[in-house]
């Protein structure tokens, strides 16, 4: 099983660690933990903890870069932004 950044957020607390939606959506936090350990943890030497920050922090930056081009593409300078 392969982390999702859904897991990434979920064991950082930054969405509820035993539902989505209203409580319609249960989450399996030991699942989300065992996906993140395993696959990237294990691989790094890192807590569940430091390996989903950095899942996020490569979402984010991946996002970040993705946004720069498309705004690029339609002839805006991410620099002039305020």
């Amino acid at each position: 099983m392969h982390p999702t950044v859904t897991d990434a957020n979920v064991i950082l607390g930054y969405l509820d660690r035993e539902a989505l939606l209203g409580g319609g959506l249960p989450i399996d936090y030991a699942a989300a933990e065992r996906a993140v350990l395993t696959d990237v943890g294990a691989h790094y030497s890192l807590s569940a903890v430091d390996a989903a920050e950095r899942i996020v922090r490569i979402v984010n930056s991946n996002m970040a870069q993705a946004l720069r081009i498309v705004s690029v593409e339609r002839g805006h300078d991410p620099a002039n932004s305020a």
